[in-house]
């Protein structure tokens, strides 16, 4: 048995696919008798002082693995405070569940790779598009391990008969082609440029045959990482000018 210390913030996420996903991957580490889990917060609101106490206590713990499971905040602070305490003293495994921002910041990923040793750590992402470019990113070509994500099967189902009431209740024949988004209506989720080229499809082909329906509130983050912001409403106008 391996004594895993389970690393996340107990305040939920603002994104709801976030929350989903901690919650199961947690979940999942729990559910594998093969660990032993003991669970850590690991807040954005915390200073180097708290971080430092964290860290102790991670490290009082005595963990064989230690799992950072949430995409924020970055974990260089946290990781490099716990090295130092290790010293001498084998170091533990340690996990990155990578997904959310978590491939934004790619300063920090970059001092967090020369404080870690190769076999000592494992990036899991949950596709194969994810895992060819963040393994691009970190310019390896194994850099990740690809594990799709955890999916609790009441909450998730398949089910044939929803499928066919919901295309009757649009109209939609059996030969027609459906696209499908649903979350947010964001610039972060290029939902201007999916319409643009959704329309710009349809023009060039002149075909009648595919449907595109977006379901999701929109919001005025605008892209921070690119340095772009908005006002209140903005993006929606920007998408209801396109439609």
């Amino acid at each position: 048995m391996q004594n895993v210390s389970c690393v996340f913030s107990f305040q939920e996420s603002n994104w709801i696919s976030c929350q989903r996903i901690v919650f199961n991957l947690h979940k999942s580490y729990n559910l594998d008798s093969f660990y032993k889990t003991q669970n850590f917060n690991f807040s954005i609101s915390q200073g180097l002082t708290e971080l430092s106490t964290l860290a102790q206590e991670i490290f009082e713990s005595r963990p064989d693995v230690i799992v950072f499971l949430d995409h924020q905040p970055h974990p260089l602070v946290l990781v490099a405070l716990l090295i130092s305490l290790y010293d001498e003293d084998p170091r533990p495994k340690f996990i990155f569940h990578i997904y959310g921002d978590f491939s934004l910041f790619y300063t920090s990923w970059e001092k967090l790779g020369h404080l870690l040793v190769v076999d000592q750590v494992d990036f899991i992402v949950p596709s194969k598009r994810q895992k060819l470019f963040f393994d691009r990113f970190l310019q390896s070509p194994n850099a990740s391990v690809l594990c799709p994500f955890p999916v609790d099967e009441i909450e998730f189902t398949y089910r044939p008969e929803l499928r066919d009431e919901q295309r009757l209740k649009w109209g939609i024949k059996e030969e027609e082609f459906v696209f499908l988004y649903t979350g947010r209506l964001s610039r972060q989720k290029r939902i201007y440029s999916t319409l643009k080229a959704f329309s710009e499809f349809m023009l060039s082909q002149n075909n009648s045959s595919c449907h595109l329906f977006l379901y999701g509130d929109a919001d005025s983050i605008g892209d921070p990482f690119l340095g772009k912001s908005e006002t209140t409403g903005e993006y929606f106008r920007l998408i209801d000018r396109l439609v």
